[in-house]
């Protein structure tokens, strides 16, 4: 099996469940022929770069899924029938994407588990900060004119 992605537009003047049917139409096509359905994204209405068929905004969807190669022909063919859908494109997707997508998804995961090890560090840094808060003022007030005084001296 491999991994395509499918984005179409639907005709935006359709109500917003008649598109919603549409959407789990095809998903559910998918599924019924073997393939699996890894990601449904909805992009909304847009323009149209160019009119087609009369029609100047459409609502996008995205769809990524798995499945057999012969399955892309029918599933375009199911689109071709469609009037709802004024345009499709069906892509292959590349194994470098894949891999790359995976070691974002493994990045981020590490990030978040950084991120909780910060918020467990973070009392002890908040207590050292407070008792470098209650050392009397007059000697940090003597400290900065001893380095500025410091400064002085090597610049002449």
């Amino acid at each position: 099996m491999r991994n395509y992605e499918t984005t179409f537009i639907v005709d935006a003047h359709l109500p917003g469940d008649e598109i919603e049917k549409a959407v789990e139409k095809y998903s559910q096509f998918v599924e019924k022929n073997g393939g699996k359905v890894i990601t449904i994204d909805r992009w909304g209405k847009r323009r149209l770069a160019y009119e087609i068929a009369k029609k100047q905004y459409g609502y996008y969807i995205c769809m990524r899924f798995d499945a057999e190669g012969e399955f892309v022909k029918t599933f375009e063919r199911e689109f071709k029938l469609d009037e709802q859908i004024l345009r499709y494109l069906t892509t292959i997707v590349p194994k470098l994407v894949l891999k790359e997508e995976a070691r974002v998804a493994a990045l981020e995961k590490d990030s978040e588990a950084a991120d909780t090890l910060d918020e467990e560090a973070e009392p002890a840094k908040a207590d050292s900060t407070l008792e470098e808060e209650k050392k009397p003022v007059t000697e940090t007030v003597e400290k900065t004119e001893e380095e500025a005084a410091e400064k002085t001296e090597t610049e002449v």
